[in-house]
């Protein structure tokens, strides 16, 4: 019969860090009436400023002023990329949805452009501050489960571009104190390896890719040269996750490794902790459906689709916004102590046999 490994979490004691205990810890019946409040104003916020969402809103004879629940929220129409691409090319810049004045932005973000026409994300002085900025609440959320050290340097490996986490590491660099860190995106294999030697970085933000490649030339190394190598931990970030990744060996232990998705379009959907089952959702900060292809939501543990709703943006808020990708929630309590929910990751792609055909709104600016 062959040999079955309990889980990490069995096998020793996993020392469980928050960068913000209260608020991951917030017990249940808290954490829903923040989010109900949050939802509340953004809705709010929402009608009274865009257009697209005032129209939205009276086509489905919905009134933000009568949400009792966040289960009201199933009675406004999903938002489709394509009806913001739509927005966004027929009232240029930034289209229909924004809520605030060009004057009250502070910077854009862009998405990827992977699929259709990329899509402007403007954010105000507040939105950045969340993820986007020095002192990122939830940039810090996501590498926190590692401990911090007074003697941590950071390495992001990542193509540094104009999305969220490009935007957010970029403005950690300005920062005049706490961790340093060095961006070497666009940098060979063979350049990444200098720097681990000659800076000696601890945290390493990097693609699955780019993990695995630096991994296969470190194994490669000589042992006094692997020994100059101080990477701590790394956090992947990408489509493909860590689940097939090797881990690094150093020093005769593996390296730990911990996983983040984000979206340009709403910054950080989920980031794993050190149980290593599944990424927490930021629920103060995004409302997460798992939805078939319906519309309706599946039940705990089905693949559906991922559609978000952003709690705090002031630019421009997304509201029932369908991402594209397949997950499923993860039932329970994480023995780590966060109470915010968890989903499995992200599991693949939305196919168009799934879903009903996008068809742009027909709302313009009042």
């Amino acid at each position: 019969m062959a040999r079955c490994d309990p889980p990490r979490s069995m096998t020793k004691a996993v020392p469980h860090r928050f960068h913000n205990r209260p608020v991951e810890t917030l017990p249940r019946k808290d954490l829903d009436r923040l989010r109900l409040h949050l939802l509340r104003r953004t809705l709010r916020h929402a009608y009274e400023g865009s257009a697209h969402y005032k129209a939205a809103f009276k086509d489905a004879r919905f009134d933000p002023a009568k949400v009792r629940s966040i289960d009201d929220i199933s009675k406004i129409p999903l938002l489709t990329r394509f009806e913001v691409s739509f927005s966004q090319s027929s009232w240029p810049p930034f289209g229909d949805l924004l809520c605030v004045n060009g004057a009250q932005l502070s910077t854009t973000v862009m998405t990827s452009g992977n699929v259709g026409r990329p899509i402007l994300v403007p954010l105000t002085e507040n939105d950045s501050t969340y993820y986007c900025a020095p002192d990122s609440e939830l940039w810090y959320r996501a590498i926190h489960p590692f401990g911090r050290k007074k003697d941590d340097i950071i390495l992001s490996t990542w193509s540094h571009a104009v999305d969220a986490w490009s935007a957010s590491s970029l403005a950690l660099s300005r920062r005049r104190r706490g961790m340093p860190i060095v961006i070497s995106g666009g940098a060979t294999v063979e350049q990444e390896l200098a720097i681990l030697a000659r800076l000696r970085p601890t945290i390493l933000l990097t693609s699955p890719t780019v993990c695995s490649e630096m991994r296969k030339r470190v194994s490669e190394l000589r042992t006094e040269e692997r020994e100059r190598i101080r990477v701590r931990a790394i956090i992947i970030g990408g489509a493909l996750g860590r689940k097939d990744l090797v881990p690094w060996d150093l020093q005769g232990h593996d390296v730990e490794m911990l996983e983040v998705a984000y979206a340009a379009e709403v910054g950080l959907i989920g980031h794993e902790c050190q149980v290593h089952d599944g990424l927490h959702v930021p629920e103060d900060h995004l409302l997460v459906e798992v939805l078939d292809r319906d519309g309706s939501p599946v039940a705990p543990g089905e693949e559906g689709e991922l559609v978000v709703t952003t709690l705090r943006h002031e630019a421009m808020p997304l509201i029932r916004y369908r991402l594209g990708d397949i997950t499923a929630t993860i039932p329970g309590q994480c023995p780590c102590g966060r109470t915010h929910m968890r989903l499995k990751g992200l599991l693949g792609k939305v196919t168009p046999s799934m879903v009903q055909a996008d068809v742009p709104g027909p709302n313009g600016p009042a």
